[in-house]
């Protein structure tokens, strides 16, 4: 418990994340349902990239290889994403440098120190 309340300190969040909260679904072009979300908050985080395994994907149009990263990501203690309080996973993501990290997991921080979240980012 003590590492994480080190994670806290603002010299170690280097990272302007933007974390947007999930607000319906619209129609897309394609007729399929497009999540829509819109901006909660912008805050300092800690990043912990935790593992990036690359995979085959064959595809409709060419075989690509993709990658998934799972990242650690602690954050100052909002009650708008205080995981005992939403349903975070299911209603929030983070957005880092125009990428998308859907919230698989959150977790407080002590008590109300922090918030830690786990997300999965794919890329390629």
């Amino acid at each position: 418990m003590a590492q994480e309340l080190q994670r806290l300190a603002s010299g170690r969040r280097d990272r302007l994340v933007e974390i947007q909260e999930w607000i319906g679904e619209d129609v897309g072009e394609s007729g399929m349902p497009v999540p829509q979300f819109r901006t909660l908050c912008r805050v300092r985080a800690q990043r912990e990239d935790v593992q990036a395994p690359e995979r085959f994907t064959e595809g409709f149009v060419s075989d690509q290889m993709s990658a998934r990263v799972w990242s650690n990501w602690v954050v100052p203690y909002r009650a708008d994403y205080d995981p005992e309080l939403e349903q975070v996973p299911k209603k929030r993501r983070l957005i880092y440098k125009g990428r998308e990290y859907d919230i698989v997991d959150s977790s407080p921080i002590d008590r109300k120190k922090g918030v830690r979240f786990t997300t999965l980012a794919k890329v390629g």
